[in-house]
């Protein structure tokens, strides 16, 4: 008998936009839960729930984790996918080539190995508080958690969501995400490893496969930055990372322009600032009115001369002699990437760097064609208009493709000087 397979995810407030499948299967049927009442579609099943006395992140993540009795009694295999995702090959020959005779099946991590090097990875991206983060590796401690199961990617993953070790890893799973760290990847290696869980591994880059693509979230799906983090000391790979080091701050806002005057905590050779901004957006006159010998930059692009566009986990890298007590500021301004921009960032990219390979011709056509429109962006900040979807795509695409990747561990994309 032909299994029953399902796709769903969850959007809760305001967070992401609902994309019509593209290329729907007749024989998949595809749910979206929500708690926003303004969600219409034409491929997805909308089904609206209520918060239930949680927040919005942990209500998504409890259907992400536990499903829905709207999908878990009337399919055989549930597909959990992020909204950001748009399939573009058979979900059924993913499914029937990864998940097998298994009961869940997951990507690898693309660049981590262990819980330890995803925790520190969650604190330089604010994704959570140096607190929450630091009792969940206690906790895993505690437990005498041996990291070395592995790591896996949980934007995509697929299930048999009635299967009793399964069920009993998802309830577990929850728990941990509502009482220790809201990163999910932080303690699903652990739920696992407790219910001994067998899972089947994708082994493919779930950033650049045949099945699907992401769509590049640009500044305007996103609040206000705010904060902040600096880690004083190197978190070099060979060096074992100091928790007690790294602190958030908040940043002094006027306008458009961010400033930070704090105290350094301890002597250090190397302040790494974690900008913690969201992606999209134009970095303009970065100045750090210490003295310092080297200053370098991970994870940003040229825009021109002066200015850098920020990518996930952007990065200052200060070198000097910083003494303990001593003070501690820098200043830059911010502009919003608009189309025009993003046109110019494709176009620096690609002639900056010789050995960016695009496998589909197509986007070079289409990336002209964007340059030959001469069409007025009129957006707001605050709304992602139709005319910005396109470039958006075409930048992600070369963000996610193999010799970004390559690119992002140059470090040095301004030139050597100290800026007093």
């Amino acid at each position: 008998m032909k299994q029953k397979i399902c796709v769903y995810t969850c959007i809760t407030g305001d967070y992401d936009s609902l994309r019509e499948i593209e290329h729907p299967e007749k024989d998949i049927d595809y749910y979206c839960f929500t708690n926003n009442q303004n969600f219409q579609s034409k491929t997805w099943q909308i089904i609206h729930i209520d918060n239930e006395g949680l927040d919005n992140h942990h209500l998504s993540r409890k259907i992400k984790m536990l499903g829905h009795p709207a999908i878990n009694t009337k399919y055989d295999i549930s597909v959990w996918m992020d909204a950001l995702i748009i399939w573009e090959k058979s979900i059924r020959k993913f499914v029937n080539t990864y998940l097998k005779d298994g009961s869940f099946a997951a990507f690898k991590h693309s660049q981590r190995r262990t819980i330890q090097d995803e925790a520190v990875a969650c604190l330089r991206l604010g994704k959570d508080t140096k607190e929450n983060i630091t009792r969940t590796l206690s906790f895993l401690k505690s437990e005498r958690f041996p990291d070395n199961q592995g790591l896996y990617e949980m934007t995509v993953f697929v299930k048999r969501h009635n299967n009793p070790i399964v069920k009993k890893t998802m309830n577990l799973w929850f728990k941990m995400n509502q009482k220790y760290s809201k990163r999910d990847q932080l303690t699903f290696m652990y739920c696992a490893w407790k219910t001994r869980l067998q899972i089947n591994t994708i082994n493919l880059n779930i950033w650049n496969n045949q099945y699907f693509t992401f769509v590049y979230r640009l500044h305007s799906n996103y609040p206000p930055t705010t904060q902040c983090s600096i880690y004083y000391g190197s978190s070099d790979n060979n060096k074992k990372f100091n928790y007690e080091a790294f602190f958030t701050y908040n940043y002094d806002i006027t306008g458009s322009h961010y400033s930070l005057n704090t105290i350094i905590p301890n002597d250090t050779n190397t302040i790494e600032i974690y900008f913690a901004l969201t992606p999209g957006i134009i970095i303009e006159d970065f100045l750090i009115t210490n003295t310092f010998t080297d200053l370098a930059f991970i994870n940003l692009a040229r825009y021109n001369e002066t200015d850098l566009f920020l990518t996930p986990c952007s990065i200052a890298i200060a070198q000097g002699k910083f003494k303990k007590n001593d003070p501690f500021s820098f200043s830059f301004n911010l502009t919003d990437l608009d189309k025009a921009m993003s046109i110019k960032i494709i176009e620096n990219l690609l002639r900056d760097n010789n050995k960016l390979q695009i496998n589909n011709s197509h986007q070079l056509d289409d990336i002209a064609n964007l340059q030959s429109q001469n069409q007025i962006l009129s957006a707001d900040n605050n709304h992602l208009t139709k005319e910005l979807i396109k470039t958006d795509q075409e930048l992600k695409k070369i963000l996610t493709s193999k010799t970004w990747k390559l690119a992002c561990k140059i470090k040095k994309f301004l030139p050597r000087k100290n800026t007093i």
